[in-house]
């Protein structure tokens, strides 16, 4: 069966966008808008990877990274942060568990190398 990526972006072009790549390449998706979604999606489905922006309204990336790594049914999703911050304001975040970060934009090939990536570590 195809791996469940949850891709959790507030900015709804760009989760499309992200769900056709993910979708044309044998990944399932399922897209959360904001972090309080996410924390639902993951309680309620068997997600394998969780894609996260960092700056998003109601719950923040990094508040769902904390969230996820520190409950003991979700702290096995693998989590790849996707955002358009600086590294320098990326430093700003606590993102301990975070298995890659990827800078917006991203080559879809370079996203798509680093979703095999962690698939293949968390095998």
């Amino acid at each position: 069966m195809a791996k469940q990526i949850l891709i959790v972006e507030d900015d709804i072009d760009l989760a499309k966008i992200l769900k056709t790549i993910l979708e044309q390449n044998g990944y399932r998706t399922r897209v959360a808008l904001d972090g309080a979604e996410a924390l639902d999606a993951v309680l309620k489905d068997v997600i394998d990877l969780v894609v996260t922006d960092l700056k998003m309204s109601w719950v923040e990336g990094d508040i769902v990274t904390r969230l996820l790594k520190g409950y003991e049914k979700t702290r096995h999703i693998p989590i790849l942060v996707y955002t358009g911050l600086s590294p320098e304001e990326i430093g700003r975040y606590q993102l301990e568990g975070v298995e890659a970060i990827v800078r917006k934009p991203v080559e879809p090939k370079v996203l798509l190398e680093k979703i095999k990536e962690i698939f293949l570590r968390a095998s």
